[in-house]
């Protein structure tokens, strides 16, 4: 069985029907296993897809966030990064000049 396979069928255990019942608006996973988060959250929005906003530290964890996910059966088209010329307009810095 493939992994997006089985990330679609994950959902659909009993044991797992009441706890992930209620994920539902703001979620912090800190007791989630590192490597079990992208599977988890491509299981989670395979069977109940909606937006979801995922913040990375870095570039290239966000990198690794996208390829996990899309290994995991998450769509190519589903998946939106954004640039990172406009998360600098987020930053707390002073903005410069040239943007203005």
């Amino acid at each position: 069985m493939r992994v997006s396979q089985w990330a679609r069928t994950t959902f659909a255990l009993p044991e797992l029907q009441e706890p992930l019942a209620h994920l539902e608006g703001r979620v912090a996973w800190r007791s989630i296993a590192l490597e079990a988060r992208p599977f988890v959250l491509a299981a989670w929005y395979l069977t109940q897809p909606r937006k979801v906003l995922l913040i990375a530290p870095t570039y290239e964890r966000a990198l690794q966030w996208h390829a996990k996910l899309v290994l995991c059966g998450v769509s190519e088209a589903d998946l939106k990064t954004l640039p990172s010329g406009i998360s600098q307009l987020f930053e707390d810095a002073a903005p410069e000049a040239i943007a203005l």
